[in-house]
């Protein structure tokens, strides 16, 4: 196995993790939701270390699961800028203040394959960036209900509405400005690559669980 198809194997084995998680419930499927999130995180890194390099692979990991962790402490300690929420204890593995490090892993194996799509349709910041975001949100609106259905974090109020659509905008909506002010796109990637196809199909076809 080469390296280079390494991205496209761990994407195959994500796809399947992502099928198990509706067949399962209880432990079971906390089990498997720590492994949806860490295949993307590796799926996101091994691609990124295959077309731009291990520096910025390490550095996406360390800027964007970085601000996702400290974001999500703020947001749970005081309520802003997300809105007043917390998550599940002892579910989904190690926590640092109540936020599960998981967490923070996957803001990068979730914003990732948003920005490689970003960067695949815009060349300049001005048209990446709102892309980024807007994919970003898109992402969280998928993912909010399905968590909370499944009670790994709860929102304060029983019926968040707008308060929550303001939540995911304004975390969605910031990020991508910080990724793109210090990740700017490698002339090193290479688009016929089975490497650089699979976050695009982890994006169009996958997401978190």
């Amino acid at each position: 196995m080469t390296v280079r198809r390494l991205p496209a194997l761990t994407a195959i084995a994500l796809v399947l993790a992502q099928i198990a998680y509706p067949l399962t419930i209880g432990a079971a499927r906390d089990r498997v939701t720590v492994v949806v999130v860490l295949l993307s995180v590796v799926t996101a890194l091994a691609h990124a270390r295959v077309t731009r390099g291990p520096r910025f692979a390490a550095g996406f990991l360390l800027i964007v699961s970085g601000i996702g962790l400290a974001a999500e402490i703020a947001g749970t300690t005081s309520g802003f800028p997300f809105g007043c929420y917390h998550y599940a204890h002892d579910r989904l593995g190690p926590a640092v203040a109540d936020v599960p490090l998981l967490i923070a892993l996957a803001w990068t194996g979730g914003l990732y394959p948003v920005w490689v799509v970003a960067n695949r349709l815009g060349s300049v910041a001005a048209v990446r960036v709102p892309l980024t975001a807007a994919g970003a949100v898109g992402w969280d609106l998928f993912l909010d209900p399905q968590m909370v259905a499944d009670g790994q974090w709860t929102w304060c109020s029983p019926h968040p509405g707008l308060p929550s659509w303001n939540a995911h905008r304004r975390r969605c909506t910031r990020v991508p400005g910080m990724v793109n002010n210090s990740m700017n796109p490698s002339p090193r990637v290479q688009k016929s690559t089975d490497a650089a196809r699979s976050p695009v199909g982890i994006f169009t076809n996958a997401g978190i669980p």
